[in-house]
């Protein structure tokens, strides 16, 4: 819509482990709409999450065929 921002943003963050209590340096990725947001900002932000998590799992999925290929396994 009109007067909406789109901000996008990778960074590293720092979350306490609640198992040892130390801080935990891990990558994140995010999107973010800001103002009067219309039901398509919404749509092109689910549409982009959808996209990224199937190519997330693509991209898994191969990488989880290789590691099981016995030409890559470690002797």
């Amino acid at each position: 819509g009109e007067g909406v921002q789109k901000l996008y943003y990778n960074e590293n963050v720092y979350r306490v482990d609640k198992g040892t209590h130390a801080y935990k340096e891990i990558m994140q990725s995010g999107v973010e709409c800001v103002g009067d947001l219309k039901a398509a900002d919404v749509a092109e932000v689910v549409l982009l999450a959808a996209k990224s998590l199937a190519l997330l799992t693509s991209l898994l999925s191969r990488w989880l065929s290789m590691c099981s290929n016995p030409k890559w396994s470690a002797n």
